[in-house]
């Protein structure tokens, strides 16, 4: 387990479950690097990537791994989840292009989702993501220079259908995911996730597209956020918004506030 600073008593969990291997970071360095320390302490052949409102049923992870040892043309899988009244979540999507990226950051949300199905997937939100660990090392890891606490794992599907590999989608196995994500609620705690979604998005837009294709879409936040300020839209936000975008300000625990 990793513990990205936090100040809710996680980081002793280790306390009551001796088996726990627990990697305490001082403070919020985003999600990426978060995933990387684990992964590179972890000893498994399977890595699983797991939101922390994330619950597995007890044959979940092993049918999930049955699965991939049967599928040499697979890196990844993922499983169904449902919320706490047993209904399907949706969390599959196409690898996003460029209108998709800029609509997310706007409404500063995930692209939008369907229910899985059929064998196969080209992306999915990060909630529960097998992957082995050969293809993950061999990626050199996630991606903590360019993405903090968005789209990194996009980027790893990326990775597996740029491999000619594939991203299984396990029937009849399940997780479930319980309560509300936890948002910053304060302008500039959500101004500096916006800024950090915003910049990850064309990090990723540079390196399917190209450099200018990257610039090009933080050219449009910028003016798409400065434009609201002038039009008196939340004008509080969208400056600090602006001020993050135009720094590529981004999650990395020095910043103070919420996110730290």
């Amino acid at each position: 387990m990793v513990d990205l600073g936090s100040r809710d008593g996680s980081d002793s969990l280790d306390a009551a479950y001796p088996w726990l291997v627990m990697m305490r970071l001082p403070l919020n360095f985003g999600l990426t690097r978060g995933h990387n320390v684990g992964i590179r302490v972890a000893k498994g052949e399977y890595i699983v990537i797991m939101n922390p409102r994330v619950r597995v049923e007890p044959e979940t992870l092993s049918t999930m791994v049955r699965a991939l040892d049967g599928r040499a043309d697979a890196a990844a899988a993922i499983c169904q989840i449902i919320d706490d009244k047993g209904e399907s979540l949706p969390q599959t999507f196409p690898l996003p292009v460029r209108s998709v990226l800029a609509e997310a950051c706007r409404q500063n949300q995930d692209p939008p989702a369907a229910i899985p199905s059929g064998e196969f997937v080209e992306a999915a939100r990060p909630w529960l993501i097998m992957v082995r660990r050969r293809f993950i090392a061999g990626m050199n890891y996630l991606d903590e220079k360019r993405y903090w606490n968005s789209w990194s794992e996009v980027d790893m599907f990326r990775q597996v259908r740029s491999s000619g590999k594939k991203t299984l989608f396990v029937p009849g196995v399940r997780a479930v995911i319980s309560g509300a994500e936890r948002r910053p609620s304060t302008a500039a705690g959500r101004a500096l996730a916006a800024a950090d979604r915003a910049a990850g998005a064309c990090s990723y837009l540079a390196k399917q597209e190209g450099f200018m294709a990257g610039l090009g879409l933080k050219v449009s936040l910028l003016l798409s956020s400065f434009g609201r300020v002038l039009t008196f839209r939340e004008p509080g936000y969208h400056l600090r918004l602006f001020a993050n975008l135009l720094g590529g300000v981004a999650v990395d625990g020095t910043q103070g506030g919420e996110l730290s």
